[in-house]
């Protein structure tokens, strides 16, 4: 027997901008029960965006390493990090 989705819903962040395209709410929700929990980390502004729990780490991750490298102004090279145009 198929068991439903069960989702837990957090509150939005919210205006987060859109390059060309104006601003929206992110919001995040964890699906907590249901048959397929492989990606149970959802994050959904025009699009959905489902993750794995080590998705959801290596996005907190990388994150938390954006916000450290912006409050203290570190402009170092790393050989992972990738310059756009």
């Amino acid at each position: 027997m198929t068991r439903p989705d069960s989702w837990r819903l957090y509150e939005p962040l919210a205006d987060v901008s859109l390059p060309d395209l104006g601003k929206a709410d992110l919001y995040v929700a964890a699906k907590i029960d249901g048959d397929d929990l492989t990606r149970p980390i959802r994050l959904d502004m025009l699009s959905a965006v489902d993750l794995t729990l080590e998705q959801s780490a290596a996005l907190r991750a990388t994150l938390e390493r954006a916000e450290a490298d912006v409050r203290s102004g570190v402009v170092e090279a790393d050989p992972q990090e990738v310059t756009c145009g």
